[in-house]
C-alpha cells in the first residue's frame, strides 16, 4: 500500500498475545453459553467445538469456529482494493491539508473544518495535528459530488457521453452511482447477467462492497443496495415548497436540499445502508424484487 509503518505501533508477537488472550477467553464463554443452550454437551461440541489438547493460540479459536486467520483476511484482493482506495483519498486529503495551513497559518483563517471550535484552556492538552482533524472531517466515505440543480444532470458530460455497453446506445433508464459516479442501466434487460441487474453487480462486486447509493435519473429516485435487496429512499432534490416529485410528473424546478444529502451521507458513513434497506423493506406492503435493479 506504500505505508511506511509507525515506529511506535506495538510489536506483531505483542498483537499476537492480545489476541491469544481476547480470542480464547471469547472462546471459553461461548462453550459455556452453547452448553447451557444445548440439551446435551454433545450438541455443544458440535456448534462450537472444542480445542485439541496443546492447542491454545488464536488461529486454534479461528480455525475452530471456521473464520479466516488475519493473513488470509489482508490477502483479499477485493480488500486490498478497497484500503488502496482509502490510501489515494486519505493521501490527496492530507495534501489538501497542508496546503491550507501553508497557505492560511492564522487559526482565523483556517477552512471550517480544520477550524477549532474554541481555543484550549490553561494546561489542557495540545488540539491534535491538522491531519488528524481532516481525516475525521474528510475521508472515503464522501458521496459523489451533485450540482444544485436538477436539470444539470441530464447536461453532464458523463451522462451525455455514455453509452450501453451491451447495446452502444443511450441508456433507457441511466442511474448514477452516488459512491463512484458511474453511469449504468438501471434495472434493464439489456445489462442483466443470470437475472442480476447492472446496479447490483456494481455495488457487489465493483465498488462499494455490496452496500449501493444510486440516483435513477428519469424518476429522481434514491435507489440503496444491500446485496440483491434494494429499497427506495428519499430524493435529495426538492422543488420550492420541499417537497419531492418522484418520477418528474409535475415538471417543477427541483434544487438540491443539504439537509437530505447530509442525512444520506450519514447513511453511508455510518454504514447503516444494510439496515436501513432491511427497515425500508419491513415497512413496505410492496418490494423491489431481488437483484432487479
Amino acid at each position: 500500500l506504500g505505508i511506511l509503518p509507525n515506529p511506535d505501533a506495538p510489536s506483531a508477537t505483542a498483537l499476537s498475545r492480545l489476541l491469544d488472550v481476547e480470542l480464547l477467553a471469547f472462546h471459553r464463554m461461548a462453550r459455556a453459553l452453547m452448553r447451557t443452550l444445548l440439551p446435551t454437551a454433545a450438541d455443544a461440541d458440535s456448534v462450537l467445538p472444542p480445542l485439541a489438547p496443546g492447542r491454545g493460540s488464536y488461529t486454534d479459536v479461528l480455525r475452530a469456529v471456521g473464520a479466516p486467520t488475519p493473513g488470509a483476511v489482508l490477502g483479499c484482493p477485493r480488500l486490498l482494493r478497497t484500503m488502496r482506495k482509502w490510501v489515494s483519498v486519505s493521501r490527496a486529503s492530507l495534501n489538501a491539508a497542508h496546503d491550507a495551513l501553508s497557505a492560511a497559518p492564522a487559526a482565523g483563517a483556517l477552512p471550517a473544518p480544520w477550524r477549532p471550535l474554541a481555543g484550549p484552556a490553561a494546561g489542557a492538552a495540545p488540539p491534535p495535528p491538522a491531519s488528524l482533524l481532516l481525516l475525521s472531517a474528510a475521508g472515503p466515505s464522501h458521496l459523489w459530488q451533485l450540482p444544485e440543480r436538477y436539470t444539470d444532470i441530464f447536461s453532464s458530460s458523463a451522462l451525455r457521453a455514455h453509452r450501453c455497453p451491451a447495446t452502444g446506445k443511450p441508456p433507457a433508464e441511466p442511474a448514477i452511482c452516488l459512491v463512484c459516479g458511474a453511469v449504468l442501466c438501471a434495472g434493464t434487460a439489456c445489462c442483466k447477467r443470470e437475472g442480476v441487474g447492472a446496479l447490483t453487480r456494481h455495488a457487489c462486486a465493483e465498488c462499494s462492497e455490496g452496500a449501493g447509493v444510486f440516483l435513477l435519473v428519469h424518476k429522481c429516485q434514491v435507489i440503496l443496495l444491500r446485496g440483491g435487496h434494494a429499497a427506495y429512499w428519499s430524493s435529495p432534490f426538492v422543488d420550492e415548497f420541499g417537497e419531492e416529485d418522484s418520477g418528474l410528473r409535475r415538471g417543477r424546478p427541483l434544487r438540491l436540499d443539504l439537509a437530505r444529502v447530509a442525512s444520506l451521507q450519514r447513511l453511508q458513513a455510518g454504514h447503516a445502508i444494510a439496515a436501513e434497506v432491511v427497515r425500508e423493506r419491513s415497512t413496505r406492503d410492496r418490494v423491489i424484487r431481488d437483484n432487479y435493479w
